[in-house]
């Protein structure tokens, strides 16, 4: 995650899923942002859509309001982290702890797994744990794995907590995309129930656990629809 793309669109319905989930239970939820230095994209500039309360707001008042206030902020200076801290204070993700370490400075094996360590001990037992990698699950070509969430780390957080990735869509479609991560999951790990959560160009895959998985898919059509996701699917083993 990088603080240049804080509040976007994508944040909108990213935050709305997470809270969607939790609402009108006692869950717990740990966040580890897996956070990055700013890039030179010019990206992270997509939050048109909080011109346009009269199709958004209703969604969840509470968090575009919130939104709308913090977003202007990016104008102060892109690479703080003043905005996520805010939101982060302000309670809109409940029963939450958070990691906020820099990810992109573990550039050996061994960093990586003092972070992982460090991220554990600050999250704590959590019911559901969100990973929000730049792109998503690792691959095998990629040089940057900063920009991933390792299969081990998966694994590591998905035996006390289900999971929920963020994944970036790459040159393929969607369909594609889904059965690749499907397999990949379905193989490595063998959960009680997988969601998967796609839009345009991201998708959001939620690992449940088996005491998770009826509370999940009892909500993941209704809500998946409710926030604008293009499709929702769910699979079992």
């Amino acid at each position: 995650m990088k603080e240049q793309y804080f509040g976007d669109e994508r944040d909108f319905k990213k935050y709305g899923l997470i809270r969607g989930l939790l609402a009108r239970t006692h869950a717990t939820l740990g966040v580890n942002w897996l956070l990055t230095g700013p890039d030179n994209s010019g990206q992270g500039k997509t939050v048109s859509y909080l011109e346009r309360p009269d199709k958004y707001r209703h969604v969840d008042p509470e968090l575009f309001t919130a939104l709308k206030i913090l977003v202007p902020l990016r104008a102060q200076d892109r690479t703080h982290p003043t905005r996520l801290l805010m939101f982060q204070q302000a309670g809109l993700l409940p029963n939450a702890k958070f990691y906020s370490e820099q990810w992109d400075g573990a550039k050996s094996v061994e960093a990586r797994k003092q972070l992982l360590q460090s991220a554990s001990k600050q999250l704590g037992h959590t019911n559901l744990v969100f990973l929000d990698p730049d792109n998503g699950f690792e691959v095998k070509s990629a040089q940057q794995v900063w920009k991933y969430v390792l299969w081990d780390e998966v694994g590591f957080f998905l035996e006390r907590s289900s999971v929920l990735i963020y994944q970036h869509r790459p040159h393929v479609t969607n369909m594609e995309m889904l059965l690749e991560k499907k397999e990949q999951i379905m193989q490595r790990f063998s959960p009680a129930g997988l969601a998967v959560f796609q839009d345009r160009d991201v998708s959001f895959f939620l690992i449940c656990r088996a005491e998770h998985q009826p509370w999940i898919f009892s909500r993941a059509y209704e809500l998946g629809r409710y926030l604008g996701f293009a499709d929702v699917k769910l699979f079992t083993r």
